[in-house]
């Protein structure tokens, strides 16, 4: 398995899940294209641009992966959920900062953005007009044990870690709010392309 690279923030790790089935979209959305890249690649260079070692949950590296020093975990049981996916990233790093692998529009600000958002005990949960986002959020080791519980409960969603824990909350400006959006259609992809090349 491919080591980490570490960096000034090495603490703190990216982790992309890359894991969903993409049932609605038709087609893998870490393969959809964004420029000569693809949509993990992208996720995987913000990240990396930020400073942050990157973690890619849910699935083995391709054949054609162009970027270095991004480790790849495949689901040790697959169809758990991203929770599984966050539970296998605090193997890695002292703090995650999780992030849906459907979220063109987010750059390496908005992860520097949450990065500086002070913690409580065990992360920091940014919330949107009163809405918890579990998919941008940052989580420390202290919450593994109600990753555990939840996951030996049969829930699968890092939403309830969110709910229970000892998390600060940060709400981000509208900006970013909007480029949270994800992108679970063709024509929720569409909406990103053109918002991309309206914003070059």
């Amino acid at each position: 398995m491919t080591a980490l690279v570490m960096t000034s923030a090495a603490k703190t790790v990216l982790a992309v899940l890359a894991g969903g089935s993409s049932t609605r979209m038709g087609c893998d959305k870490a393969s959809l294209p964004m420029g000569a890249t693809t949509l993990l690649a992208h996720l995987a260079g913000v990240g990396q641009a930020a400073g942050l070692a990157v973690l890619v949950c849910g699935r083995s590296r391709p054949m054609d992966w162009p970027l270095s020093g991004v480790e790849f975990l495949a689901d040790a049981a697959p169809g758990e959920g991203p929770l599984r996916g966050l539970e296998a990233a605090l193997t890695r790093g002292h703090e995650v900062l999780l992030i849906a692998g459907d979220l063109p529009e987010v750059t390496a600000a908005d992860v520097r953005w949450l990065l500086a958002q002070p913690s409580a005990r065990d992360g920091v949960a940014t919330i949107i007009a009163g809405q918890l986002q579990p998919l941008f959020s940052r989580y420390t080791q202290a919450c593994r044990p109600l990753v555990s519980a939840e996951l030996r409960a049969g829930r699968r969603s890092p939403l309830a870690v969110l709910r229970a824990g000892e998390f600060a909350q940060a709400e981000p400006a509208a900006d970013l709010a909007i480029r949270l959006r994800d992108v679970d259609t063709p024509a929720d992809w569409q909406r990103a392309t053109a918002q991309r090349q309206r914003g070059q």
